[in-house]
């Protein structure tokens, strides 16, 4: 159940609101953070920081962990 719910927060489009439940989920998401729709797949413990910018329609599978520093940008669709 816990998985599905992280699923459907990530595929959310990108708000304060999102962060909130990600980081209620367990992931360390900077309230400041703009996170496009995403897919993500498997158990990732997830941090990004401050001022971070991920595009629409990226995909992640596969990942232990995913950290994304403060300033950072990731485009979209990327695999």
């Amino acid at each position: 159940m816990r998985s599905l719910l992280q699923t459907l927060c990530w595929l959310l489009p990108p708000h304060r609101v999102k962060n909130l439940l990600l980081t209620l989920l367990g992931h360390r998401v900077h309230p400041t953070a703009r996170v496009g729709i995403c897919l993500f797949t498997g158990e990732t413990e997830v941090s990004i920081g401050a001022r971070v910018r991920v595009g629409h329609g990226n995909a992640f599978r596969g990942l232990r962990a995913l950290r994304v520093g403060e300033g950072a940008v990731i485009g979209g669709l990327n695999w």
